[in-house]
């Protein structure tokens, strides 16, 4: 099985799923692009930010996989919900993809799915407890301490 994972962003999340993918028991390899994909492997890409994901970098790489016609099983997108809730970005990607296929007028040879985190990956990130402090602190961070504590508020919802 190979996956092609489309990324919104090009920093936290490209250094973190490597990491889950592996504690999740997926073997796979990453590889640089696509030319490099055999047997049991991934490729991983910016879509440098949600805009440019949406309008431009998703069609270069559904593209690119219909070029490479059986080298990816599964385009997996994984963006922020910003200002939609995770349900409304979902479908708006899914119904982008599907809407660009058929366009196309063409036979997709890979599955796609759409995961998307609520807000920000950073958010969700940013929501362990356990490196709060537990102290309220002095100085800059004072006045964020208690608009931000994430002992007490879901950083998905503030």
């Amino acid at each position: 099985m190979n996956y092609y994972f489309l990324l919104e962003d090009e920093k936290s999340f490209i250094k973190v799923l490597p990491e889950w993918l592996k504690y999740m028991g997926i073997q796979n390899t990453r590889v640089q692009d696509i030319t490099y994909v055999r047997e049991n492997n991934y490729v991983m890409q910016s879509g440098q930010g949600v805009t440019q994901l949406i309008t431009r970098v998703l069609f270069q790489t559904i593209d690119t996989i219909l070029l490479n016609p059986g080298k990816i099983d599964q385009l997996i997108v994984i963006l922020d919900s910003e200002e939609y809730n995770e349900q409304e970005r979902k479908k708006q990607v899914e119904n982008i993809i599907k809407e660009y296929i058929e366009k196309k007028n063409c036979v997709v040879g890979f599955l796609y799915k759409v995961f998307v985190c609520n807000h920000c990956f950073e958010t969700w990130l940013l929501g362990n407890g356990n490196l709060y402090p537990d102290i309220r602190p002095e100085g800059d961070f004072q006045p964020y301490y208690d608009e931000y504590n994430i002992k007490v508020n879901d950083p998905e919802l503030m």
